[in-house]
């Protein structure tokens, strides 16, 4: 759910910052990279949505998955945009056609909103844990015996993490 609010909150600031590049700047090309950033976080609040809700574990994997290679590839191209300066011949002079002070802290929300999307999904489980009773195996004297009593005694690959 954390998720899903993040996303949802990256398409609203992303739905401003088009409304404002289209009212005041006269830039095509802006407008046209603004029209990308919101498609994009639609998509992402679309996979997002789908995988809250769903019982069958093969469905959720692939969506988180999916959400977690493009959050991060948000948030690696995002943030490198970070670092490089607009203007690569002077670095202390502001562009002509730069954006605004609310433009550029919309920005850096949204980046710090697709970090915090980037966690959530890499730290979010594929799948439950599953359990088989050991007794239904083996005697009473060797389930005694086993010194691992994990809840998930089955198979750790669903209930494992992405990155674990």
């Amino acid at each position: 759910m954390l998720l899903v609010i993040a996303v949802v909150v990256i398409v609203s600031l992303q739905a401003i910052s088009l409304g404002y590049a289209v009212y005041f700047l006269s830039s095509k090309a802006t407008t046209a990279t603004r029209v990308l950033h919101l498609l994009f976080a639609i998509y992402l609040s679309v996979l997002a949505v789908q995988s809250v809700g769903k019982n069958m574990v093969y469905s959720h994997t692939r969506n988180i998955i999916h959400l977690s290679v493009l959050t991060t590839l948000a948030f690696v191209l995002l943030g490198s945009t970070a670092l490089i300066p607009r203007d690569h011949t002077t670095i202390s002079a502001p562009a002509e056609d730069s954006q605004p002070y609310g433009l550029e802290v919309v920005w850096y929300v949204v980046l710090g909103l697709y970090t915090l999307s980037t966690v959530v999904t890499i730290t979010t489980p594929l799948g439950p844990a599953l359990h088989f009773p050991v007794s239904r195996i083996y005697s009473e004297k060797t389930v005694a015996a086993v010194t691992n009593q994990a809840v998930d005694n089955v198979s750790g690959a669903t209930g494992r993490y992405l990155l674990g």
